[in-house]
């Protein structure tokens, strides 16, 4: 793999450093990473400074193409991905592992929970964002969190997760591999109860070739046409296993990249055979899982790093470029 570094200058009040590009070459391709802003320019919500995005929480693409990061108290939009605007937001109360989606022209959140005995099944809706109200209080799916959403065939898809442990002190042991779809965010119909993929949470779904498919951190591919019926593309991906990785869909390919102690890129574009972009990125290793595909590039917002400050504060950008 051949790397290539350039350094350009850019003025101090676009970045106010300078702008390192790492590229790699496969084929006729060139795929490049860009230091979009230093260290330093995350903050944890809610003592989040304006102008600075918001760690630890996934952004999404939403209304006018803006990307949206969504808080308890407060919402991030940003129009460009470096200036970032915060504003209040009905409050749901504090939790974690709920799902987000832009489906229907409206934001919504599904599921996730307060604390290890109060997982949530319930549904909240908004039309820009700022003004949330519950769809439902209680789905017909399970309480849980870190499952799997997407939007597929005109619906919202919701693909496994973890059940509570019933106490305060214990995380979940029991996982799901259920499949759940909705027409309209509210009235829920069960798809499948036990799909053949193992019982997981805080695994990636995505849809890709007009498939939803399932990647866990195991090396474990699987797709379906229909949420039904699976087909196991591989159960020992090129990649080895991780945790907290990048996993999005951008050119064509299905993207992994980083997780824990990892920095390395991969791209498929069968989700069966695997090939290295990045044997090391030019960020450091860390969770990748706070990243975006927006205005044709992978974007990853810092991450938790292991270095002594624990997350980078930083945003890095890859495009494609063609020779």
């Amino acid at each position: 793999m051949k790397r290539l570094i350039n350094i350009l200058i850019f003025p101090a009040f676009l970045i106010g450093a300078a702008v390192i590009f790492y590229s790699a070459t496969s084929a006729k391709s060139v795929y490049e990473w860009q230091n979009i802003a230093i260290s330093g320019k995350g903050c944890f919500p809610p003592d989040c400074a304006e102008g600075k995005f918001p760690m630890a929480i996934l952004p999404l693409v939403a209304f006018d193409g803006n990307l949206y990061s969504i808080g308890d108290k407060s919402v991030w939009i940003s129009a460009d991905g470096v200036n970032w605007n915060s504003q209040p937001k009905t409050d749901w109360g504090e939790r974690h592992g709920m799902q987000f989606a832009f489906f229907n022209n409206k934001l919504w959140m599904l599921g996730g929970m307060k604390s290890w005995d109060d997982f949530r099944n319930d549904v909240w809706s908004s039309p820009d964002g700022k003004e949330w109200k519950q769809a439902v209080s209680k789905a017909e799916w399970s309480a849980r969190r870190g499952h799997g959403v997407v939007v597929f065939k005109d619906k919202l898809w919701i693909l496994g997760g973890a059940l509570s442990s019933g106490r305060p002190n214990e995380t979940p042991t029991e996982f799901l591999n259920d499949v759940w779809s909705s027409s309209d965010g509210v009235n829920w119909t069960p798809v499948t109860v036990n799909a053949p993929w193992s019982a997981k949470d805080g695994h990636t779904s995505l849809v890709f070739d007009n498939k939803i498919w399932i990647i866990g951190g195991k090396r474990d591919v699987w797709s379906s046409t229909d949420g039904k019926n699976w087909t196991p593309v591989t159960d020992k991906a090129e990649w080895s296993e991780r945790t907290g990785s990048g996993v999005l869909v951008f050119d064509g390919k299905i993207w992994i990249f980083g997780g824990r102690e990892l920095n390395d890129v991969w791209y498929s574009s069968n989700g069966k055979n695997w090939q290295t972009a990045f044997a090391n990125a030019p960020w450091s290793t860390r969770s990748a899982n706070y990243s975006v595909v927006f205005k044709n590039k992978i974007w990853l917002f810092s991450g938790k790093t292991g270095r002594e400050d624990s997350w980078a504060g930083d945003i890095w950008a890859m495009s494609r470029k063609t020779e």
